[in-house]
């Protein structure tokens, strides 16, 4: 790959509304799941053949690391000036979390 094509890449901005970073972990766990399986029948490895609770615990496990202030903190800035999520933004992303 060209230097100059390499350096673009690096410079990627992606900006996602807080569902879709809560997604990107859920769907990460229903992976990690099949990913971890060492079952060699395939109609009872991944979620195949597994109750539903099974089946999402491992992706709503990992949509809490969503929340976690030092995950976060690895890619949650702006996208011009790559400051960090703000403090008082975090907190209120974290009561919205929870808010019936």
């Amino acid at each position: 790959m060209h230097p100059s094509k390499a350096h673009a890449l690096t410079q990627c901005n992606m900006c996602c509304c807080c569902r879709e970073v809560e997604t990107v972990f859920h769907e990460f766990g229903h992976a990690l799941q099949h990913m971890m399986t060492k079952q060699a029948e395939g109609l009872v490895a991944g979620i195949r053949g597994v109750e539903w609770d099974a089946v999402e615990l491992p992706s709503q496990f990992m949509e809490n690391w969503c929340y976690n202030r030092a995950t976060l903190n690895t890619f949650a800035r702006h996208y011009e000036t790559n400051e960090p999520l703000p403090e008082e933004l975090y907190k209120k992303l974290v009561a919205a979390r929870t808010f019936r």
